[in-house]
């Protein structure tokens, strides 16, 4: 696709530092002539026309990390992660790096942290930069909208279970907050990847159906109690201990008697978080708000660097440039995995995307449409 002027004017959710208000503004990219006197790209990026982004708790604890100082050298930053859209143009050079052309439809994850964000009408990506390249056509399965559902949280579970023991049909596993848009996938992966003969899980009632439906084999309802410790306790009294615990949600229950719980790391006991010892507000954390509630967490990681513990704890996260998406990909063509969708907001509401997301009463991923 080639431009008539070497401005491309856009609209884009953006933010100057934590106590700015989101406001929807206007946005400009700049474009290079072409020998046939229309403008395009630079020859190494790729200019993405977005159809939907999805929004992350991870966004708003971005969002309302950003110092004023910081806003002072890095100017005006946009929000979101993750994005569905169209290729409408791209330079020589990213085209023979990507095999990518106009007109595909692609979605992947958009790391850029306090940089642009995809809640944006155009994203430029540099599939030379690591921290573009988790980009891939989309699922033939799914729709635009569901493609931008999956790439942050799905690529995330998978981390968490490159960084959990070996699993397999004889394995028992409890996933604490399954109901959260990772903890979704985490039951999946472990009922229909690595076929774990026993799921636990904690979530609350609103997502029962859902979760015994991905392969949960027994719900533990966390709403009902102040601490999951002794129902979780009463499981390793009725089929043993587990093999490893997956945190999507943030806990710090179970350490008092997890020797009584997990494995020793010896048989593969393995006890990975993506949140750390918190349940957190996103609506009012911080990154440097997440630091001292889970100082203890930290200094699990450590010593099980330095082997002091009986179990092996990780944190985990998605690397860029880790591949994933392609695995991500070929999972939910196979039809192993279910994509979650909540809800879809138009740009001009976005604040009602934002405000659902809030909530932590979502059903799967919130989403903003930008364009059809």
């Amino acid at each position: 696709m080639s431009f008539e002027t070497d401005t491309l004017t856009y609209k884009a959710v953006t933010y100057f530092d934590g106590s700015d208000p989101l406001t929807l503004t206007d946005k400009t990219i700049k474009l290079e002539k072409k020998p046939n006197g229309k403008y395009g790209i630079n020859s190494k990026k790729i200019l993405v026309k977005v159809n939907y982004a999805a929004l992350n708790p991870v966004d708003l604890v971005i969002y309302r990390s950003s110092p004023k100082l910081l806003s002072r050298f890095i100017g005006e930053q946009g929000i979101g992660r993750d994005y569905s859209g169209t290729i409408v143009d791209i330079g020589d050079e990213a085209a023979e790096k990507t095999s990518f052309k106009i007109n595909d439809q692609i979605s992947g994850m958009y790391p850029r942290f306090f940089g642009p964000g995809t809640v944006a009408e155009y994203v430029i990506l540099d599939p030379f930069d690591e921290k573009d390249v988790e980009s891939a056509l989309i699922p033939k399965n799914l729709s635009l909208s569901e493609a931008s559902a999956f790439p942050l949280v799905l690529g995330t579970a998978l981390d968490v279970f490159d960084k959990a023991s070996e699993l397999n049909s004889n394995s028992k596993v409890l996933i604490i907050g399954a109901g959260t848009s990772v903890g979704r996938y985490l039951v999946q992966l472990a009922k229909n990847y690595y076929n774990v003969k026993e799921i636990v899980t904690t979530n609350s009632p609103k997502s029962d159906d859902d979760i015994k439906s991905f392969g949960a084999d027994k719900i533990i309802d966390y709403t009902k109690h102040k601490s999951i410790l002794n129902p979780v306790l009463e499981s390793v009294k009725e089929t043993g201990k587990f093999d490893a615990i997956l945190d999507s949600a943030g806990s710090s229950d179970l350490f008092p008697q997890i020797n009584e719980i997990l494995k020793h790391k010896n048989e593969g006991g393995s006890y990975v978080t993506v949140v750390g010892d918190k349940k957190y507000e996103y609506t009012t954390a911080t990154i440097f708000g997440l630091f001292l509630p889970n100082i203890k967490a930290i200094y699990r990681t450590f010593a099980e660097l330095f082997g002091l513990t009986t179990y092996s704890y990780k944190f985990s996260f998605v690397s860029p440039g880790t591949k994933w998406i392609d695995h991500a990909k070929d999972l939910i063509e196979k039809e192993t995995l279910k994509v979650n969708v909540d809800s879809i907001h138009k740009l001009s509401n976005f604040q009602d995307a934002f405000e659902r997301l809030s909530t932590n009463k979502a059903q799967g991923k919130v989403l903003i449409e930008l364009s059809e």
